[in-house]
This record gives structure tokens, C-alpha cells and sequence, in this order.
């Protein structure tokens, strides 16, 4: 099995108003743990730099990273649009401060985790986990180091 690695990457902030969760119900019945989004909107409270940011379930990376993501031809990888927004205290604390164009990194693998090591996984370069954390794959992880990731965690996973 390939090298694999949980990503725990900068969160920079919060589901913005124009975020759509698909799942309400499901969510508060306690059927599902993990909120289903159809559209996201990404509102900021602060950044650090990273290129690959996170807000539980969703990612988004600049557009200058999923550029090279997709030039590195990965597999079980798409982007969808993301609204970006900054609030108030992201107004506050950066009044001049100008934000990239950023996209929806939407991981279309799937791992399944027991503790740090890897029960299975689908084979994809990206991938989730059951608790929707992002799994990568050796290959995916050097096109992200090309790029800032300062204040993401990364383990590798035994596999």
C-alpha cells in the first residue's frame, strides 16, 4: 500500500450565510455526524498563508495550488466553486490585506481509519475519512509542499 497522510490544515474561518448544508435533519437526529454542503461560502476571520484551508467538512485551496494539483494529473480530485467573504474582525485585523482566488477542494477518494493505520482506502490521491478528514498520498502531499502549508498538521498514517 502506498504512503498515506492525515492533513489537519489551517482554518482560517467559518461557513459564510451562503452556505447550503443538505443534511439538516439528518444532522440533528443524530443520523449523520458530518454536514453534507451544496454550496460553501468561506467567510475569513483571520489567514496565516496557507494554501489548502479547511472549515469542517469543506477544504479550499488557492487557485495558483489546484492549478498545480490538476497539471499533476492526481486521481480522485475535483474543484467546485467557493463564495469568499471576510468578517468583521478579518476587516479589523487586515483592512488592506488582499485575499487570492480560491477554489472547493472536493476530495472524491475514501479511507477508512483505525486509530493512525489504514483498514482500507479506495486508491484515490485524495481522499476522506469517515469523519471527513483529508487523506493524501505521497504524490499529493509534494505538490502541496510546492506550496505554503506552515500551519498544517501532517501525520503520516501506517498503512
Amino acid at each position: 500500500m502506498a504512503e498515506l497522510f492525515l492533513l489537519h490544515p489551517e482554518v482560517a474561518g467559518e461557513w459564510g450565510d451562503g452556505t447550503e448544508v443538505t443534511n439538516r435533519e439528518e444532522l440533528q437526529s443524530g443520523a449523520s455526524k458530518v454536514p453534507a454542503i451544496s454550496k460553501l461560502e468561506y467567510a475569513f476571520d483571520g489567514w496565516l498563508g496557507d494554501e489548502l484551508l479547511e472549515s469542517f467538512p469543506c477544504f479550499i485551496v488557492t487557485d495558483s495550488l489546484a492549478n498545480d494539483l490538476a497539471a499533476a494529473k492526481l486521481v480522485g480530485l475535483e474543484f467546485g466553486e467557493v463564495k469568499v467573504s471576510k468578517t468583521d474582525t478579518f476587516k479589523e485585523l487586515y483592512p488592506r490585506k488582499k485575499l487570492p482566488v480560491f477554489k472547493r477542494l472536493l476530495p472524491k477518494g475514501k479511507v477508512v481509519l483505525s486509530g493512525e493505520k489504514v483498514k482500507t482506502w479506495s486508491g484515490k490521491d485524495l481522499s476522506l475519512t469517515e469523519s471527513a478528514e483529508l487523506v493524501v498520498s505521497a504524490a499529493a502531499l509534494a505538490v502541496l509542499k510546492k506550496h505554503q502549508l506552515e500551519n498544517c498538521k501532517i501525520e503520516e498514517l501506517k498503512t
